[in-house]
């Protein structure tokens, strides 16, 4: 785990007398004399530089680079006026800088004290340049105070590169100021944004890019049944057919034309009808997304305040919505009760409410009705003249079972994929067209054969997923789950990695809100060892629906192949922290992965305790008391899980004695993929142990196969 940096002073201390830190001071070595300040003089300067004590040496080489090229800089301990206070020398040296830069790392985020700097010249309107080190995700403070700022990335290039761009974003800021209307435009604030690198987004902003510059953490939805299988393994992507997709910009400010949709509650005697309940508001979320010009949170980040203590105003916040709906069900033999009413967040005004008594069999044609009046108060411009259908069944029984199906899925625990096969096979039994069932059907097999399900059975896993995700296509070529249906088959079943972007952008052309498809692409990017697009689309799909638990998988997946193992370890860390009671199977399991690929195996230990799925926790254990040194304890782990899992398993047979540079007992479990990919897993850190038995001749065989399999179809 990371040090903690040493307590620096407080700058907004009032009164009494603290000494430079002594980290600081250490750091900042030698540098060329400069003019004297008296102690109550702001001083006038172009920058001033905040940053935490275990930055100092990145901090000072910035400075000096910055002083070469003629822009004055303020830095602490250096500039302090012997004898003043120093919380009183950074208070006045933000006063007198004209433009504030941040070195922003994960260290600086944990620091109280860069916060107050930054609230500081926040308060004064400074312009603020952030120099990101690293991807650790912004907390709230800092996320709202950088919402509307610049950055740049230090990158492989060095500091002096990095120095030079921010040098003339600086003379930028100076030079509008220096111009006609200079000192208004310092007194408003008003900076215009200047070229120095993209904007942080807000929070549910998708993120643009500068340059190869790695975007700022948020995270994307991606449904469980797409998680990578040992059969998948690094190709280069061929691109062809639908153009790249292009992340879509969430606006700043919160958009009139803007609802989120709140899990509707369940109000049946017997309280049996919550999955009802809740497909009500999915079915709503989807039909309003289709909406062009309306903005809808997805389903997860909506559903992520169902039995919490929160107000409209404050769950309105968070997803940055003007407009909620909420609403109740009342299910009663074949009749139903359905009320809804539309609230303006900002005063709690209702807007608009209605119940529907209707019979079960008109339950689509009120989700319609509820759709439409909601576009109507809304004065969305729709494209169509009628509201999208969302719902492709006419069957009450089915869409009933499709609905217990998902929630199956959502759960992700031993046997939860299995039964949601069987019900969404029950559901398409009774309506053969219900194409997104079949789509689902897809999702539920693949979810099975990644997460739980025996890796000997993976024939006869594809072949039925196939069926299914044709079958979903024929019925209905313009559903975007149909795609992506295919896209999973395409990468998960047949190695097809070229043509399983092809479905993935087909799907994201129909549907560009499709977190889950956004998941997708990133998935095929961490395949083709493209990290910083995977984070980049991983990020897309979190944007879109960032309350959603598995939203940050693929994305810490990502940052731990880029080898941003700290950055991987805090999403998974803020994943727990939106995720429901009880934790998803494998979540914990995960984290605890994280861990161990920071080398704290003690936390890890800790961690992996929580994970409520066997599987997960035990393939852990042989690799934490490792890292322990705890030999004898990680034999009899080994021995656990070879007898309970190898079968369905054998990669991670394999990586327990790769880590260890056995190569002798690892390669014989690697045999099984001699005509497949090179196999790649979810947990970076573990597959790299590979790398420890390269040298092995037998490995070098194995991988002159995986290299020769792994090419793309055309």
């Amino acid at each position: 785990m990371p040090e903690i940096p040493r307590e620096e002073p407080d700058p907004a201390a009032a009164g009494g007398r603290v000494a430079a830190p002594a980290d600081r001071a250490a750091a900042a070595g030698p540098s060329e004399p400069r003019p004297a300040l008296s102690a109550g003089a702001n001083p006038e300067v172009d920058v001033f530089v905040s940053y935490a004590s275990h930055d100092a040496a990145l901090a000072d080489s910035l400075v000096a680079a910055l002083e070469q090229h003629g822009i004055r800089c303020w830095i602490a301990p250096r500039d302090v006026v012997p004898g003043s206070l120093y919380a009183d020398g950074i208070v006045r040296a933000i006063q007198g800088a004209k433009v504030f830069t941040l070195v922003l790392s994960e260290h600086s985020l944990a620091s109280p004290h860069v916060g107050k700097e930054l609230e500081r010249a926040s308060s004064k309107r400074r312009p603020v340049i952030a120099l990101r080190t690293d991807s650790a995700p912004l907390s709230p403070a800092f996320e709202y105070f950088l919402s509307e700022s610049q950055w740049l990335e230090v990158g492989a290039d060095g500091i002096a590169t990095t120095a030079a761009t921010l040098a003339a974003a600086v003379r930028r800021h100076l030079d509008a100021l220096a111009g006609p209307g200079g000192e208004a435009l310092a007194a408003s604030g008003a900076f215009a944004p200047i070229g120095a690198g993209a904007r942080f987004p807000g929070r549910g902003a998708a993120t643009t890019r500068s340059r190869s510059l790695v975007a700022a953490v948020a995270g994307l939805a991606l449904t469980v049944a797409l998680l990578a299988y040992v059969v998948s393994g690094h190709s280069l992507l061929s691109p062809r057919g639908p153009a790249e997709p292009r992340p879509a910009s969430v606006p700043a400010e919160v958009d009139d034309k803007s609802i989120a949709v709140l899990p509707f509650a369940d109000l049946s005697e017997k309280k049996d009808q919550e999955y009802f309940a809740d497909g009500m508001a999915e079915e709503l979320v989807d039909l309003l997304t289709k909406i062009p010009g309306l903005r809808v949170p997805a389903r997860t980040s909506s559903f992520y305040f169902k039995g919490k203590q929160a107000t409209i105003a404050d769950i309105a916040k968070v997803l940055r919505v003007a407009h909620v709906l909420e609403g109740s069900v009342r299910k009663s033999g074949n009749t139903m009760r359905i009320t809804a009413q539309l609230i303006r967040a900002d005063n709690g005004y209702h807007v608009w409410s209605e119940t529907f008594d209707r019979p079960l069999t008109d339950v689509f044609k009120v989700q319609d009705e509820i759709a439409a009046a909601v576009v109507k108060i809304l004065r969305v411009s729709l494209m169509e003249a009628a509201t999208p259908k969302g719902a492709m069944t006419t069957s009450t029984d089915a869409y009933a079972l499709y609905l217990q199906a998902r929630a199956l899925e959502r759960n992700a625990g031993e046997g939860d994929f299995t039964a949601a096969v069987g019900t969404l096979q029950r559901a398409v039994a009774l309506d053969p067209a219900f194409a997104t069932a079949w789509a689902e059907i897809v999702f539920a097999l693949l979810g099975d054969l990644s997460w739980h399900g025996d890796g000997q059975a993976q024939g006869e896993t594809c072949t039925r997923a196939a069926a299914a995700a044709d079958r979903a296509l024929a019925l209905a070529p313009q559903l975007a789950e149909a795609h992506r249906a295919k896209a999973a088959v395409h990468s998960n079943c047949e190695q097809r990695y070229a043509d399983a972007v092809v479905e993935i952008k087909r799907a994201l052309e129909l549907d560009p809100q499709n977190a889950a498809a956004w998941g997708a692409y990133s998935w095929q990017m961490v395949r083709a060892g493209r990290y910083e697009d995977a984070i980049r689309y991983a990020q897309e799909g979190v944007s879109r629906d960032p309350l959603n638990v598995w939203a940050y998988f693929p994305l810490a997946c990502a940052q731990g192949y880029a080898g941003q193992f700290a950055a991987a370890e805090a999403t998974y860390r803020k994943a727990i922290e939106f995720s429901p009671t009880p934790t998803p199977a494998g979540l914990h399991a995960l984290h605890a992965n994280s861990l161990l690929g920071l080398n704290d195996p003690a936390a890890a230990l800790t961690a992996n305790a929580l994970e409520s799925d066997d599987q997960f926790r035990q393939m852990n254990l042989p690799l934490i008391y490792d890292a322990l040194g705890r030999k004898a304890d990680a034999e009899r782990e080994i021995a656990v899980f070879e007898r309970k899992y190898s079968k369905r398993d054998p990669l991670t047979m394999a990586e327990f004695y790769a880590c260890r540079g056995d190569a002798g007992r690892a390669v014989p479990w690697l045999a099984g993929f001699a005509s497949q990919p090179q196999p790649i897993d979810d947990v970076p850190n573990r597959i790299a142990c590979l790398r420890k038995i390269e040298t092995d001749p037998r490995y070098r065989a194995l991988a002159a196969r995986w290299r020769t399999g792994a090419r793309p179809h055309a």
